[in-house]
């Protein structure tokens, strides 16, 4: 199923240029202005940092990134279901399907952060209590040793929480598209595939390790290693390999859903 799914994304990738194009474009943007010209003026050890009309520019470009990132993903989540199921899908439909599933991926990427932060400050609470027991139930006051073992400990375990976290949601987008769930029956549903699935979901969820970290290593090996015309040209690498791995895993987990969903169904 994943080998098969893997190919598929390549046919999916390689057919969809116009696509293809528009992510290079909304990700050499972020690449370029907000990486080069907004970040370009870093900060000096020690210095504070101050608020400048730049930087207000920055945060409202952010937000503006953002949303035409939201657009795009509904935009190509659809298309590629389109490209699979029916074998046929265009560019004038990938613009009018963003705006069609603009909305309830909006809505489930405020959930979906909601409840994530939500487990976060429930890990917080935990360990204050465990740290206030601790205070409240031994004379001598907490050593070092036991408070860096609680901060490791406190660290690790949100770091759990999130891995576990997007495992389980590693289908949601997909399905909230695929099936045109709610977000909430999207994110149950995408649970109890990864679950039932779960070797397949984490060779999925490895990928998308595997790729993310390439792009991210280009990016921060850009940024703070190199300058002038090889920063450039390392950041024109990372913006059309994040444009590609966009639209392949995209098309990647769609087929690998759709799959999973015939064989349910059988």
């Amino acid at each position: 199923m994943i080998k098969d799914s893997l190919k598929k994304g390549f046919e999916v990738l390689f057919s969809s240029f116009p696509v293809l194009f528009a992510w290079i474009v909304l990700q050499g943007a972020v690449y370029f202005f907000l990486n080069v010209s907004l970040l370009g003026d870093k900060q000096q050890d020690g210095e504070i940092p101050s608020i400048t009309p730049l930087g207000i520019m920055g945060i409202g470009l952010w937000i503006l990134w953002i949303i035409a990132y939201l657009y795009m993903r509904a935009g190509t989540l659809a298309y590629v279901r389109d490209k699979i199921n029916l074998e046929r899908a265009t560019f004038s439909s990938f613009l009018s399907l963003g705006r069609e599933y603009f909305f309830p991926l909006v809505r489930f990427s405020l959930a979906f952060c909601s409840l994530l932060l939500l487990l976060t400050i429930g890990v917080a609470l935990l360990f204050f209590a465990i740290l206030a027991f601790m205070e409240a139930t031994t004379e001598v006051p907490s050593s070092q040793m036991i408070m860096m073992g609680l901060g490791t400990g406190f660290f690790s375990t949100i770091v759990l929480v999130n891995v576990c976290f997007y495992f389980l949601m590693l289908y949601a987008p997909t399905i909230l598209v695929a099936d045109e769930l709610k977000a909430f029956a999207a994110m149950k549903s995408s649970a109890a595939i990864a679950c039932k699935w779960f070797k397949k979901t984490w060779g999925l969820a490895l990928l998308f390790l595997l790729i993310y970290s390439i792009n991210g290593t280009l990016s921060f090996i850009s940024y703070n290693v190199f300058s002038g015309g090889i920063q450039i040209a390392l950041l024109a690498v990372s913006a059309v390999f994040a444009a590609f791995a966009e639209v392949y895993l995209t098309a990647v987990i769609m087929n690998c859903y759709l799959r999973i969903k015939t064989l349910e169904l059988k």
